[in-house]
């Protein structure tokens, strides 16, 4: 029988600081790269999945392109959108707000 994660945000932080010992990765990369997975799932389950094409950094490391590096933002092209800021703002707010299981919450 499993038992109940009480915290999960703290178990989801233990478990990346032992990969990041374990694997020699700097723990604050690690887990800026699961915050980012974190959202990139959020968009796929929400509304506006078809409207984001994922491009820059991030989709060069899940290719494992060689000599890439950790990137702090997420690039995209977006698609069918018209290119007003308030409106994005208010697309990605209800794509951060969206719950999923995984000890994530974004402001």
């Amino acid at each position: 029988m499993k038992r109940e994660i009480k915290n999960k945000p703290a178990s989801i932080r233990a478990k990346l600081i032992n990969i990041a010992r374990t694997e020699g990765i700097d723990f604050d990369a690690l887990l800026l790269r699961y915050f980012q997975e974190r959202f990139l799932y959020r968009l796929t389950i929400s509304e506006f999945s078809d409207h984001f094409i994922l491009k820059g950094g991030l989709l060069l490391i899940y290719f494992q392109v060689p000599g890439t590096r950790p990137t702090k933002d997420i690039d995209f092209l977006a698609e069918q959108l018209d290119n007003d800021q308030t409106e994005l703002e208010n697309i990605f707010g209800k794509i951060a707000e969206l719950y999923f299981d995984d000890g994530v919450k974004f402001d």
